[in-house]
């Protein structure tokens, strides 16, 4: 199964369903795995990072009779664009459990880093505007306030990738605008009726310390 590299969401059995984008490019390392529940018996869990729906080498073991594992040693290059996803998988018939990973991330430009925000499971409206959180999982909106991140220091958003999971067919199309306090920036991409993604560096929108920000669709 598959678990998203920020937020908390359940696992899913489709990869697709927990990518989060890169946005910027860098290193990610320092990986760290805790569960609730240790395997027990000669099972154990493992997770990897998948990226690009490929294997690498940044991924760590808990055995039977642990709880946490780390790897401080493998790094893995990102640029922006990559999608990435944690791979969990077991030896064994492991017990049940719930899962916390951290990870560091290194950019290659010094202050960059970025959000990674999503609809989970639920599908975007066809008929509506909504609103999706900026940073981790959650239902879509059609209330623009309970979608809101509060950013807790000042900076600038640079660029923004979208991925769908399916494309919008016939010939409509989906919008994606920053808002920021509740008004929509010019900072917006297009992913066309046979498209599922799209990605923007035009229009960065300056933020203040408390700002809140959310993304419409």
């Amino acid at each position: 199964t598959y678990v998203n590299i920020s937020g908390r969401f359940f696992a899913n059995a489709t990869e697709a369903n927990r990518y989060t984008i890169a946005a910027t490019a860098g290193t990610l390392r320092d990986l760290y795995l805790k569960l609730d529940t240790v395997p027990g018996g000669v099972t154990t869990r493992i997770i990897t990072l998948f990226k690009n729906a490929g294997s690498t080498a940044l991924t760590c073991t808990v055995t039977s009779a642990a709880t946490t594992c780390s790897d401080t040693t493998n790094e893995v290059a990102v640029v922006a664009g990559d999608t990435l996803t944690w791979k969990s998988t077991v030896t064994g018939s492991p017990t049940n459990t719930t899962t916390n990973t951290a990870v560091n991330f290194l950019p290659n430009t010094a202050t960059e880093s970025f959000y990674s925000g999503g609809s989970a499971d639920t599908n975007l409206s066809n008929a509506t505007t909504e609103y999706i959180t900026l940073a981790g999982q959650g239902t879509p909106l059609s209330t623009e306030t309970q979608s809101q991140s509060v950013i807790p220091a000042a900076g600038t958003i640079t660029a923004m990738y979208v991925l769908l999971g399916a494309t919008p067919g016939g010939a409509a199309t989906r919008d994606f605008t920053i808002m920021l306090n509740g008004s929509a920036q010019t900072m917006t991409c297009n992913v066309g009726s046979g498209a599922t993604t799209c990605n923007t560096t035009s229009n960065p929108v300056t933020i203040a310390a408390g700002d809140r920000v959310s993304v419409r669709s």
